[in-house]
């Protein structure tokens, strides 16, 4: 898997500076904390309580956190060994 993760990260662009976000980095700015709950509740239970499936949609106005939280939710992931 580890051999497949890389690759998929130099196919992606997932540099080193994104394998670093967590959520206990997220700052919460004027209403994101539904975002931050729906990433945690995700990564925590997914769709059927056993890994994270099916879609979750991020989107707001520039600069709420989009793509950070989305490096929080796949190091997560890929902490839980689920890809992401």
């Amino acid at each position: 898997m580890h051999r497949r993760l890389k690759q998929d990260d130099e196919r992606f662009g997932y540099t080193e500076q994104m394998k670093h976000h967590d959520l206990s980095q997220w700052v919460e700015i004027e209403d994101t904390a539904k975002a931050y709950l729906a990433a945690r509740n995700y990564i925590a239970f997914g769709s059927f309580g056993e890994s994270a499936q099916g879609w979750l949609a991020l989107w707001g106005v520039p600069g709420t956190g989009k793509t950070m939280l989305l490096y929080c939710i796949v190091n997560a992931l890929r902490a839980k060994g689920i890809e992401a």
